[in-house]
């Protein structure tokens, strides 16, 4: 009888820790679940800011080029002014 009680009684606490066991991997199955979807909401927010920052760096690389131009352009400019001026007072 005293066998049978604790078997009985270890049968018992082994089925609890099964149902505890399995309530704990059901629990952190969720836990992964939702830091997995969160990860890839990061990822995507992440490509997205990636993808903008790679447009403002062309976006200034362009606009370098045309102030460069501009610029070389404007001292072309100059430079013919100030010679029209000097060779046409006969310097």
């Amino acid at each position: 009888a005293d066998s049978r009680r604790a078997f009985a009684q270890e049968s018992a606490e082994f089925w609890q820790a099964l149902a505890e066991t399995r309530q704990l991997t059901d629990s952190n199955a969720r836990l992964i679940a939702a830091n997995s979807e969160a990860i890839a909401v990061s990822r995507a927010e992440l490509r997205a800011n990636v993808e903008d920052l790679v447009r403002m760096v062309n976006t200034s690389v362009e606009q370098a080029e045309i102030d460069r131009v501009e610029f070389r352009a404007t001292v072309q400019q100059i430079l013919e002014a100030l010679t029209q001026r000097f060779t046409s007072n006969g310097h």
